[in-house]
């Protein structure tokens, strides 16, 4: 999200804050404050305004303003006014409160929020705050939300070169605005003559636009301009979109593609040998809605058990118990998970679920992915968005937090890929275009630059131990770079879809799987001649992957992410029409041989094709891409391409 996608998303990422529910009862229950206050002839307190944004909660609006205010009277309560008219302050997850209280030092950092029509977007406001000695004010713009998807997934995006079924769709623009130019100075998307208008809901889809089949195309922005209704000058709205590639399906009979729908916000998903199980996190990144991992049958993809995660004494924020990544420990019986917006992790027995620790808040930065040495029971922890060059590593024998593994060079760790021959950890920088080669336990670390002109936004690593290449997905700018390790120097630069997000090795059929998160695919690589053989449909979103070692990849989709549907699902892949090699028993997919594929197992045909035709009319939900703007600046790119 960020990786921006598109600006839209990236406010939306660092601002989402309700419910239709919650927004209802929150803020039509403001009552005005009794008295904003006359300021102070002396008064030195001043508020700015940092952004706005649209914000859709079902079929209400939102209009949210992320505010900063300084020298207010320390501990008094603030009330806020848009336009004169009560409005109320975002109180985390998905609480509206209609009053909020000024920190000791006499600042105040936090989100004003109305309710659309009356709070339009397209023009200025005012927004005002009142201690009740002080009262300050400051004008905002307020954009629309601006969506580039499809009619009946308006938004999930959907601007690959080659498509024809764009549609636009605006939210919250003032009525009578007219839109002029959808594109940029070298491309115009909006037929010639028409002239799109809003009517009096603020809401506007402008369907059936066609983006030309034209690699030159690739990594442009695409914007929306617009004429304010009462206003005769035409502004180009800040929302952009990015064009992809295309990503059509191919070979798709000799792939097996399974799958069973869980729940809504899936995460990742490790496999456990022992159990014979997929385990997988479940949580979204706003609101209070439940959080659990899921004990997942490898065969039938039924769910065995569910387990709900708990905070450590005393933490009430509800984010602190979400679980997003994992790692198994089958020697020792854990489940390691990060609670990304906690800063902190906590291990689980992976037979009953029960909790053995729980880390404090604060343990570990942001942390994202967990790799597990069986042999030493370290656990490695990436953490994104840190600066430090350093690894996180918690001890499964004792359940303590160890020093952190230095790795000079190389920072902001994305995917962990261990090794368990060599030793050694394979990753990409999220933000940095470089990958990585650590060593354990020396930490000694060998960085690879990556291409372009850009930096490139890394996804995931696979590992292909028998040629000793190193397979890098990009999520910017949607390409897989293949990395001889022998002498490090970038082979070849694969485009397998829009946002590529994760790849894995299987060693058992000799191929690379890379999954493209916004195309919706999963692309399969012959890593002998580098070829694409094969294209998948995986549904909207896919995320993350694991394989058993014998041949499956398993992997989970998270549509609702888009507010498509009501249920993310887990899914399987297998080849079906060429006999398996010797097989690994290693379940990251990176090492020597060591046994035989398995049979299919019949069930639901998953991917967008098959959701298109199946729950084409169920829509709604909130994209919930997002976490809180009190986050680190990085972390609102990170989390929507984040495997999230």
């Amino acid at each position: 999200m960020p990786n921006t996608r598109n600006h839209h998303l990236g406010r939306r990422a660092i601002a989402a804050i309700t419910s239709a529910a919650l927004l209802s009862a929150g803020i039509t229950a403001v009552t005005a404050p009794q008295a904003i206050a006359v300021e102070a002839e002396a008064s030195t307190a001043t508020v700015t305004v940092d952004y706005s944004f649209t914000y859709p909660a079902g079929d209400l609006v939102a209009a949210v303003f992320e505010i900063e205010a300084t020298n207010l009277t320390p501990g008094a309560t603030l009330t806020a006014l848009i336009d004169g008219e009560a409005a109320g302050f975002h109180a985390g997850g998905l609480n509206i409160n209609p009053t909020d209280t000024v920190n000791e030092d006499g600042s105040y950092k936090g989100r004003v929020v109305g309710m659309a029509p009356a709070v339009t977007g397209g023009v200025d406001h005012t927004i005002t705050i009142s201690d009740g000695t002080n009262s300050v004010s400051a004008e905002s713009h307020l954009d629309p939300l601006v969506n580039f998807g499809r009619v009946e997934a308006p938004e999930v995006t959907n601007t690959a070169i080659g498509t024809t079924d764009l549609a636009v769709s605006l939210v919250n623009l003032k009525p009578g605005s007219v839109v002029t130019h959808i594109g940029n100075d070298n491309l115009s998307l909006l037929p010639a003559g028409e002239t799109p208008t809003v009517d009096d809901s603020g809401n506007l889809t402008i369907p059936d636009l066609s983006i030309p089949d034209d690699p030159a195309l690739l990594g442009q922005e695409i914007a929306v301009t617009v004429r304010v209704a009462g206003t005769d000058t035409e502004t180009t709205l800040d929302s952009t979109a990015t064009i992809g590639p295309r990503s059509p399906l191919k070979n798709t009979d000799g792939f097996s593609v399974v799958s069973q729908e869980l729940g809504s916000g899936l995460y990742q998903v490790k496999y456990s040998a022992k159990q014979n199980a997929l385990f997988v996190t479940r949580s979204k990144f706003v609101g209070a809605d439940p959080t659990s991992i899921y004990k997942v049958n490898a065969d039938t993809l039924e769910i065995e058990a569910t387990y709900t995660p708990v905070s450590e004494p005393g933490n009430t924020n509800e984010d602190a118990n979400k679980v997003f990544g994992l790692g198994i420990d089958d020697t020792r019986d854990i489940l390691w998970v990060t609670h990304s917006l906690n800063d902190s992790v906590s291990a689980y027995s992976t037979v009953t679920g029960e909790l053995l620790k729980v880390f404090p808040k604060g343990s570990v930065p942001h942390p994202r992915a967990i790799a597990v040495d069986e042999a030493t029971g370290l656990a490695y922890v990436s953490t994104p968005v840190s600066p430090e060059q350093s690894i996180a590593v918690f001890d499964g024998n004792t359940l303590t937090q160890k020093d952190s593994l230095a790795t000079p060079g190389f920072s902001g760790a994305m995917e962990l890929l261990l090794n368990t021959e060599e030793k050694a950890l394979y990753t990409v920088g999220f933000n940095n275009g470089k990958a990585a080669r650590i060593s354990l336990p020396s930490g000694t670390t060998t960085v690879y630059d990556l291409p372009g002109d850009n930096d490139p936004q890394g996804g995931g690593v696979a590992l292909d131990t028998k040629r000793n290449h190193l397979f890098v997905a990009n999520q910017r700018p949607s390409t897989v770079d293949v990395i001889d390790l022998a002498d490090g120097s970038v082979i070849s630069t694969i485009v397998t879809g829009d946002t590529p997000l994760d790849a894995i090795y299987d060693a058992v059929h000799d191929r690379v799987f890379v999954i493209n998160r916004v195309s919706g695919t999963a692309t399969v690589i012959d890593p002998e001649t580098l070829d694409i053989v094969g294209n998948l449909d995986v549904g909207f979103y896919p995320n993350d992957m694991t394989t058993d070692g014998k041949g499956h990849i398993y992997g989970v989709n998270k549509p609702t992410s888009g507010s498509y549907g009501t249920a993310d699902s887990v899914f399987r892949i297998e080849p079906i029409t060429e006999d398996p090699g010797p097989g690994s028993t290693d379940t990251t997919g990176s090492s020597t041989p060591g046994a035989s594929a398995a049979g299919s197992v019949a069930g639901s045909t998953v991917g967008i094709i098959a959701i298109l035709g199946a729950i084409g009319a169920v829509l709604g939900g909130l994209f919930h891409l997002v976490t809180s703007g009190t986050l680190p600046a990085g972390l609102s790119n990170l989390i929507p391409w984040l495997k999230r």
